[in-house]
């Protein structure tokens, strides 16, 4: 069986959150749990330098969802892994001009986390 986790709509860099779901892809999901906290609270870094801590939080969030989901379907959590975990661009937040200055954009990040 599966249990999964959505989150939509994020306002994280795609980039970081992409680069954070390679490390910790296949892992087991205890594991990768366990490492998201310590880089979370800067006792580990992530290549030896960055932490990324906005994304990382929001990926621990999505993991503790999924392994919540996991345990509601009576799975054992120690023996889970992450099949699948992927993070794409999501909409843009759109602010228009004012006078003679450009508008600006929020970019926005999706996240999607299977443990099987």
């Amino acid at each position: 069986m599966i249990a999964s986790a959505y989150i939509k709509n994020l306002r994280i860099s795609t980039k970081h959150a992409t680069y954070i779901a390679k490390l910790i892809r296949g892992k087991n999901a205890l594991k990768a749990k366990r490492f998201l906290e310590l880089v979370s609270q800067q006792k580990l870094t992530l290549d030896g330098k960055k932490y990324y801590l906005k994304a990382t939080r929001a990926i621990l969030k999505a993991l503790e969802s999924a392994l919540a989901n996991a345990r509601q379907k009576g799975l054992d959590e120690s023996r889970l892994r992450i099949k699948i975990i992927e993070a794409h661009k999501g909409s843009r937040l759109r602010f228009p001009k004012r006078w003679k200055f450009r508008g600006r954009e929020k970019k926005n990040t999706h996240i999607k986390i299977v443990l099987s």
